[in-house]
């Protein structure tokens, strides 16, 4: 850290680096007071670097895991299906070759089989987005760019994960309205919600609009596009693209200037007549972080780390980081994982995190898929009960460094913690003299 004074005021700068890249660190501590001096206030914070993922595919163990000597990677999309518990990979050979959806077990990464591609078709690139409904329809995009009458955007579904399941043409044409044949569609794509609630939104790669598209039909084997215009800047391939709570999305791209510079995680609602309304913009995770997604239900975020902007491979992996977002203004990591892989070069930072079925699941072109456990952070349950000349107090550690602490009154509290209470095992026996004691758990 770097720490300056002028007057009163003292401030306290570090590079995120410091935090994100370090493998050793398992534990923070900052110390700080504000301009009146001491009391110092402490925070602390555990966190894990994992040591293996749940499982992992190195580019080459797999047909469809390949790396590209041109740096444009064959595979860009992944899905999950609750209701299967599978996992959807993309892949092909060329730009339209080569095309398969296979699907893995997502406990074990097991092949199973590929999905049906007939009739599947067009497109600068065949295929590339992928999401899964609610209800375990699948859906999938191809990317135009340009978006001509000629070479439209196609989205596909398929009603259900059987490999016999053909994919239906829901949607082909321009989602700008109106039609703006210089946009690039399909780097980006999500899906929310199930049945006539379906929502498949699209941001354009080269300007700052989306797309967000609804069935028009009980059937759903047609949809409409409304357009959105937001004030996000930028044009990296390399995004992320979510729903958020009640009409919001997550935007989130990474930055490809050298040196890198902030690109902002974006909260953003949009609203009938088109317009949108930045909710929330914060400063970026980091500028090598790319595709970052958030499970609110977890309290948990994830997004892949680029350690590198270089076209060529470098000596270390790049790596699947994981935040505590239950405060989502103030993303913290918890734990990251390495690629199977040193880093292959991905000159558009594409890649795809998706979370589902407890787990997160990461997919880097050209550097294969990292499958992460997502176990947001537990806090310890105390319990108490009477023994002889006393009380017994419990309580369960899934986080070090949690403090008994003991107040004869509960306002204004006197807390003092419990000799020995930090030492372990997580079982104090504490005398009883008469009256009142409260008691908490809490990191110093």
């Amino acid at each position: 850290p770097n720490v300056s004074k002028n007057g009163a005021v003292t401030t306290i700068s570090y590079t995120p680096a410091t935090l994100l890249l370090s493998n050793s660190l398992n534990h923070i501590r900052v110390t700080f007071s504000d301009s009146s001096g001491p009391p110092a206030h402490v925070l602390d914070y555990d966190f894990t670097v994992g040591p293996a993922p749940l499982w992992s595919l190195a580019p080459g163990s797999r047909p469809y895991i390949s790396t590209d000597a041109s740096s444009t990677p064959f595979q860009r999309s992944l899905g999950y299906n609750a209701l299967s518990n599978q996992v959807y990979v993309i892949s092909r050979t060329g730009a339209g070759t080569g095309l398969t959806i296979n699907v893995l077990d997502a406990d074990t990464g097991a092949d199973l089989y590929q999905l049906n591609t007939n009739g599947i078709t067009g497109g600068s690139i065949i295929l590339l987005g992928l999401g899964v409904a609610d209800d375990g329809a699948i859906y999938a995009a191809n990317m135009v760019a340009p978006n001509t009458g000629s070479n439209p955007l196609k989205i596909y579904r398929w009603t259900n994960s059987a490999p016999s399941t053909a994919p239906i043409l829901v949607f082909t044409g321009d989602p700008a309205n109106p039609a703006n044949t210089t946009f690039r569609w399909g780097d980006s794509f999500t899906v929310s919600g199930a049945g006539t609630n379906t929502r498949l939104m699209l941001d354009a790669t080269n300007a700052s609009t989306v797309a967000v598209l609804a069935p028009s039909d009980s059937f759903l084997t047609n949809f409409t596009s409304t357009p959105y215009t937001h004030t996000y800047t930028g044009n990296t391939i390399g995004r992320s693209l979510q729903f958020g709570p009640t009409n919001t999305f997550f935007l989130k791209k990474k930055s490809n200037a050298t040196p890198p510079v902030a690109q902002p995680w974006q909260l953003i609602r949009f609203d009938t007549p088109p317009a949108t309304t930045v909710l929330m913009s914060m400063p970026d995770f980091h500028p090598q972080l790319g595709p970052v997604v958030v499970d609110i239900a977890s309290g948990l975020a994830a997004g892949i780390f680029f350690n590198t902007n270089a076209a060529a491979a470098t000596a270390s992996p790049d790596r699947l980081v994981v935040f505590d977002v239950s405060n989502l203004g103030s993303p913290f990591q918890i734990a990251q994982y390495n690629f199977p892989v040193n880093h292959q070069p991905n000159a558009n930072f594409v890649g795809q995190v998706v979370f589902g079925g407890g787990k997160i699941f990461a997919l880097e072109g050209n550097n294969g898929l990292v499958v992460a456990p997502a176990i947001p952070p537990v806090m310890p349950f105390l319990t108490i009960g009477g023994v002889p000349g006393g009380i017994r107090l419990s309580w369960t550690n899934p986080i070090p460094r949690f403090v008994l602490q003991s107040s004869p009154v509960i306002a204004p509290a006197s807390w003092t913690t419990i000799p020995g209470s930090n030492l372990g095992p997580n079982s104090i026996t504490d005398t009883f003299n008469g009256g009142a004691k409260f008691y908490r758990l809490i990191k110093p």
